[in-house]
């Protein structure tokens, strides 16, 4: 029977990940793992997938649609609360783009860990800041 050439790798991957998180078990490299996974989670990704589904929510009937355009008119003719308005969209658009950021240099801080067996959190992030800027910008390029 022929040998499949796939499962060397997975078997090693496999291995390397049970060494990296049980043996031996180490609560403080797990508590480290969370942040650099949490960061490798958030980015701009998740959050235009869940602003793009917030329209296809429907909370009533015709009659509410003419008193929110009623409201929407009134807020529009309004400068202070626009303002107010168009600062927190800025707000949202600027805290999106450093999340992605961070979201490109955790992903190399997590492979880093890995692949060394070593989970440190700020020296890999310090030394990976510019490669996660590239990448951003590698990223951000492409999705345009």
């Amino acid at each position: 029977m022929t040998e499949w050439w796939a499962f060397k790798p997975i078997t090693t991957a496999f291995e390397k990940t049970k060494q990296v998180l049980l043996e031996p078990f180490n609560a403080w490299t797990w508590i480290k793992l969370m942040i650099i996974v949490f960061f490798v989670g958030t980015g701009t990704s998740n959050v235009s997938s869940q602003l793009s589904n917030m329209g296809n929510y429907r909370t009533g009937g015709t009659s509410d649609y003419y008193s929110m355009s009623r409201a929407v008119e009134n807020v529009l003719t309004n400068n202070t609360l626009l303002m107010l308005l168009l600062g927190l969209v800025i707000l949202i658009i600027v805290i999106a783009i450093i999340l992605a950021y961070l979201r490109n240099v955790f992903s190399l801080v997590f492979i880093e860990a890995l692949a060394s067996g070593d989970v440190h959190v700020l020296k890999p992030m310090m030394d990976n800041l510019g490669r996660g800027f590239r990448l951003f910008v590698f990223a951000l390029a492409v999705s345009l």
